[in-house]
C-alpha cells in the first residue's frame, strides 16, 4: 500500500491557498492520501485557505478509499458550509471549526494574495 500527504500550509502560519473556479473537483484525494488543509490552532496551524466556486459534482473536496483530510479553519464559500460540497466515500474529512464570516482572500486576486502571504515571511507559495 502507498500513500501521499499533500500540506496546504505549515506549522506556525496559515495556508492561504486560493483554491476556487476549478472545472473539477476543488481538492480530490483517492486510495489512502492524507491532505493537510489545517488545524484550528493559536498559532496557526495551517488553515485559512479559500476553498469554494469549484464544479464538478459540487464538491469542494471529495475524498475516496481511505484518504483523510484535516481541513480545519478554511473558508468554504459559506458560513456554515454546505455541508454537501464535502463529499467522502471510505474516507474522512474534519472541516469544523471553518473560517467564520467571510473569505479570508474575498477582492484579492491570486497574485496579490501570494505577495501578501510572501512580504509578511510565508514560504508557502500557494495555489489555484
Amino acid at each position: 500500500m502507498s500513500s501521499s500527504e499533500p500540506s496546504f500550509g505549515i506549522e506556525s502560519e496559515y495556508g492561504d491557498n486560493v483554491i476556487r473556479n476549478n472545472g473539477s473537483y476543488g481538492i480530490y484525494s483517492a486510495y489512502y492520501c492524507d491532505v493537510f488543509l489545517g488545524f484550528a490552532t493559536q498559532p496557526p496551524n495551517g488553515g485559512r485557505n479559500s476553498i469554494y466556486g469549484n464544479n464538478s459534482g459540487g464538491y469542494q473536496i471529495y475524498l475516496i478509499r481511505g484518504s483523510s483530510s484535516l481541513a480545519e479553519a478554511n473558508w468554504w464559500g459559506s458560513d456554515p458550509p454546505d455541508a454537501s460540497t464535502i463529499g467522502n466515500d471510505l474516507s474522512a474529512i474534519d472541516y469544523n471549526p471553518w473560517w467564520p464570516t467571510s473569505d479570508p482572500h474575498q477582492g484579492r486576486p491570486l497574485l496579490k494574495a501570494l505577495l501578501a502571504a510572501n512580504s509578511a515571511g510565508s514560504t508557502n507559495t500557494g495555489g489555484t
